[in-house]
């Protein structure tokens, strides 16, 4: 190096020109999108297994659908008609047919499914209502209806000739599995239990026979207006009846 000069470092003369191009203040503003930047840089990129959603289907058969224990293998379970699975893999071939391997999204169930019998969507549900046919002196019939066939008939108690069944339309409003009343409190005294009671307008409803709740032993016969099935045949609407399932309520 010759005598009198000065080395100056290329890299100290560029950061201090920046520095004057730059002032504290805007060096400040910008340091946190360098920090963002730098950090999307270093951060490993996501699969697109991990971001991807499971594909779910649906169960698309009316008799339900067989969940096995490997393509073609022994039954494990039967999923009803429009259950929901999630896919846990690619299908395979089995004797010319697909299968997928699933969990069942209500229970988390795995198992191996026909891939002919799920759909992309939800199949449409059916057109549902219940049809009451009113006979007389504290009888009835009701007729449950799906896409224009009777899928099930119950004979029922109806409302005494004191306290008769309201016709006319309504529709289920709501569903309670065991409710107590004392509407009857007056007469006996203690409180009663229906159980399966399918609300249809105010305080009449469908329910299973009434349990006294001072014997617990129920009491089958004519009611204050509600209508009243087998236990059995209670058991079965109160799944069967989603709300809004419109009721026809008529005389014979």
């Amino acid at each position: 190096m010759r005598p009198g000069y000065t080395f100056t470092d290329p890299l100290d003369d560029t950061r201090r020109r920046t520095q004057r191009l730059i002032g504290p203040a805007t060096r400040k503003a910008l340091l946190p999108t360098l920090f963002l930047g730098l950090a999307a840089c270093l951060a490993p990129a996501a699969s697109a297994e991990s971001v991807a959603a499971v594909p779910v289907r649906w169960v698309a058969s009316a008799e339900g659908l067989n969940l096995r224990d490997r393509p073609g293998g022994a039954v494990r379970d039967t999923l009803p008609n429009r259950a929901a699975v999630s896919l846990l893999a690619l299908p395979i071939d089995q004797d010319g047919e697909p299968w997928y391997p699933v969990a069942v999204a209500a229970t988390g169930e795995e198992g191996w499914l026909d891939a002919r019998y799920l759909a992309n969507a939800p199949p449409p549900r059916p057109a549902r209502s219940l049809e009451v046919r009113l006979s007389g002196g504290g009888h009835a019939t009701i007729d449950a209806v799906e896409d224009g066939q009777v899928v099930r008939s119950m004979a029922a108690f109806a409302g005494a000739d004191s306290a008769p069944t309201p016709t006319g339309t309504f529709a289920v409003q709501a569903h309670v599995e065991s409710l107590t009343t004392n509407m009857w409190a007056v007469k006996s005294g203690h409180e009663w239990q229906l159980p399966y009671f399918v609300q249809v307008d105010g305080d009449v409803g469908i329910h299973g026979p009434k349990i006294d709740l001072r014997t617990g032993q129920q009491v089958p016969g004519p009611s204050s207006g509600c209508l009243s099935p087998s236990l059995a045949d209670s058991v079965w609407l109160f799944g069967w009846a989603d709300a809004g399932t419109p009721v026809h309520i008529t005389h014979v």
